[in-house]
C-alpha cells in the first residue's frame, strides 16, 4: 500500500462527527457506573478509584516526552511518500519507549506495594488498592509501548474505525463489568479488572489493523537513527510543558479561591464553569480530526491551502461553539435560579456572572484555535508552548490579585481568565498567527473574526430584548426564547456571513439529511 495521507473536507467531519458521539457515549456510561457504585459500596472502598487515579496522574505526564511527537513524525513522513521514514521513526523510539515502560513499571509498582504505608488506606481494602493499580500501571505500561504502531489510522484518517474499535472495547467493557458486579460482586475492583480485558483485546485489534493500514510501522533495529530522538524528546518534552501549563491553569483557580474566598465563591467558581469544563474538550476532540490533514499540507508545502484551513476553522468553530454560548450568556441569570432554585440561587449568586466572563473569552479564542495544532504541523512546537504556558501563568496572577487583593471571589478567579486570555489574544497569539501563516490581518478580520462575531452580537441584541419583555420564568419559555435566539443566530449566519464554499457545504448538509429522512419508515 503506498504511503501517502489524504486531505479531505469531507473525511475531516465524519470523523470529527463520530469522534464527538462516541465521547458523549462514553461520558454518559461513566456517569451512571458512578451512580450506581456510590449507591451501594462504602466510602472507604469507593474512594480507592479517586486514590488510583492521583497515584498515576504522574504517569501519563511522564509518557508523553517520549510519545508527544511520533504521531507528528510519522504523518510528515508518510506524507513525502517516505515509508522508510515511517520504520525509522517506530525503530527509534520503541526501544526508549519499552525502556521507559519497564522503569515506570519496576518504581510505581514498589509504590503500589507499600501504598499502605504512603496512604491511609483500610486494612480489609488494601489489598484490593493494590490490584487495581497493579492492573491499572500494566495496561498503561503496554499501551504507551504500543503507541507507535496505532499511528496507522492517524495517516490513513481513519477514525470512524477507530471509534468503532473504541466503542467495541466500551461494551466489551461493560458486559464483563456487568457480569462481574451481578454475577459475582459488588466491589470497585472489577473496574480497572474489566477496563484491563477490554483494553487488552482493543490494543490486539487495533495494533493489527494499524499495520495492515501503514506497513510501515514496524521495528528494524538497523533503522534507529540517533539524529532522531533529540528530536522525538524535544517535541515531547515541549509537549509535557504546555500539558502541565494547562494542569496548573485548572487546579489554581480553586486553590486561590479556597485560600481567599471560602467554601461559598469556590462552589459558585465551580458551578458557573461547568459548561467551560465541557465544551472544550468536545470542541478540542472534533477539531483534533484536522491534524494529519494540516501536516499533510505542511509536508508538501501548502502554505496557502494551510491558511486557508486556519481562516475557515476559525470560522466555524466560533460559530458552532457561540450558537450554544449566546442564549446561554443572555439568558444566564434564569438559566442559574431554575437549575439551582432560588435559594441556592442566592447563596451562589455570582455563578452566572463567573459563567458569562469565561464565555465570553470564546469568539477570540476559537478565531485562531488551530494556531497551536498548525504550529504542531509544523513543528514549531517550543514558541507556542512557551506562548500559552506565559499567558496560563498570567491569567493564574491576574485572578490571585482579584481574589485576595481586591476581595472579588469567584468573579475575581473569572476576570482573570477574561482579561488575561483575551490580552493574550490580542497581543500575543493573532500576531504570531499572522507571522505563521503569512495572512494579512485585514484578510483574518474579514474572513475569521467578523463573520463570526455578526451572528452572535445580532442573536444577542434579540435575546436581550425578549429578556426584558418576557422574562422568562420557567423551563418552557426559556426554552423557547433559547430557540428564538438560535434562530436568529443561524438567520443571521446565512445571510450576512457565509462565504461560497460555506453555502456550498450546508446545501450539501440539507440535501444530506433530506435524504436520510426520506429513507426513514413512515409510522
Amino acid at each position: 500500500m503506498a504511503t501517502n495521507v489524504e486531505i479531505s473536507k469531507r473525511l475531516v467531519a465524519i470523523n470529527s462527527a463520530s469522534t464527538v458521539g462516541r465521547h458523549i457515549l462514553t461520558i454518559t456510561v461513566l456517569v451512571w457506573l458512578q451512580q450506581y457504585l456510590i449507591r451501594r459500596i462504602p466510602a472507604e472502598e469507593y474512594s480507592l478509584l479517586a486514590i488510583v487515579m492521583a497515584v498515576l496522574v504522574v504517569v501519563p505526564l511522564l509518557s508523553t516526552v517520549l510519545t508527544g511527537g511520533v504521531s507528528r513524525y510519522v504523518i510528515h513522513a508518510a506524507a513525502r511518500g517516505d515509508e522508510r521514514g515511517v520504520t525509522q521513526v517506530v525503530s527509534t523510539i520503541l526501544p526508549l519507549l519499552v525502556g521507559a515502560a519497564v522503569l515506570v513499571f519496576a518504581v510505581m509498582g514498589t509504590v503500589t506495594w507499600f501504598i499502605g504505608d504512603i496512604l491511609i488506606i483500610e486494612p480489609e481494602f488494601l489489598n484490593d488498592a493494590r490490584l487495581m493499580l497493579g492492573v491499572s500501571l500494566l495496561s498503561f505500561c503496554v499501551r504507551m509501548c504500543l503507541a507507535p504502531l496505532h499511528t496507522g489510522f492517524h495517516v490513513r484518517q481513519k477514525f470512524v474505525l477507530r471509534n468503532i474499535i473504541e466503542l467495541g472495547s466500551e461494551l466489551l467493557f461493560i458486559g464483563i463489568l456487568f457480569t462481574l458486579l451481578f454475577g459475582v460482586s459488588v466491589r470497585v475492583l472489577w473496574i480497572p479488572v474489566a477496563r484491563f480485558v477490554a483494553r487488552s483485546f482493543e490494543e490486539v485489534v487495533v495494533v493489527v489493523i494499524s499495520r495492515r493500514l501503514l506497513p510501515s510501522l514496524r521495528f528494524r533495529l538497523g533503522e534507529f537513527r540517533r539524529s532522531l530522538v533529540r528530536e522525538l524528546l524535544s517535541f515531547g518534552g515541549w509537549k509535557l510543558v504546555g500539558k502541565i501549563g494547562g494542569i496548573l491553569e485548572k487546579a489554581a483557580n480553586p486553590i486561590i479561591l479556597n485560600r481567599g474566598a471560602g467554601a461559598t465563591e469556590l462552589a459558585a467558581f465551580h458551578i458557573g464553569t461547568m459548561p467551560h469544563r465541557a465544551i472544550p474538550g468536545l470542541m478540542g476532540e472534533g477539531l483534533w480530526m484536522l491534524f494529519p490533514a494540516l501536516t499533510a499540507m505542511e509536508a508538501k508545502g501548502d502554505d496557502e491551502r494551510l491558511a486557508t484551513t486556519f481562516l475557515r476553522s476559525g470560522r466555524l468553530a466560533i460559530w458552532a461553539v457561540m450558537l450554544i454560548c449566546v442564549p446561554a450568556m443572555v439568558f444566564a441569570p434564569e438559566l442559574f435560579e431554575l437549575y439551582l432554585g432560588l435559594d441556592k440561587f442566592q447563596e451562589y449568586s455570582s455563578a452566572f456572572a463567573v459563567m458569562i466572563l469565561v464565555l465570553a473569552t470564546y469568539p477570540t479564542y476559537y478565531s485562531r484555535i488551530m494556531l497551536s495544532s498548525v504550529a504542531l504541523a509544523k513543528g514549531q512546537i517550543r514558541g507556542i508552548t512557551i506562548v500559552k504556558f506565559c499567558s496560563q501563568l498570567f491569567c493564574i496572577l491576574l485572578a490571585g490579585i482579584f481574589v485576595f487583593r481586591f476581595q472579588l471571589g469567584a468573579v475575581g478567579g473569572a476576570l482573570g481568565v477574561f482579561i488575561g486570555h483575551l490580552l493574550f489574544d490580542f497581543a500575543v497569539f493573532w500576531p504570531m498567527s499572522m507571522r505563521t501563516l503569512n495572512i494579512r490581518f485585514g484578510t483574518f478580520l474579514r474572513k475569521t473574526l467578523i463573520p463570526g462575531l455578526v451572528p452572535m452580537t445580532v442573536a444577542g441584541a434579540i435575546g436581550l430584548v425578549l429578556r426584558d419583555a418576557l422574562r422568562p420564568d420557567d423551563w418552557l419559555l426559556l426554552g423557547l426564547c433559547g430557540v428564538a435566539v438560535g434562530g436568529a443566530y443561524i438567520a443571521a449566519l446565512l445571510l450576512f456571513c457565509m462565504e461560497p464554499e460555506d453555502k456550498k457545504d450546508f446545501v450539501r448538509l440539507v440535501k444530506l439529511a433530506g435524504g436520510f429522512l426520506r429513507r426513514q419508515p413512515s409510522v
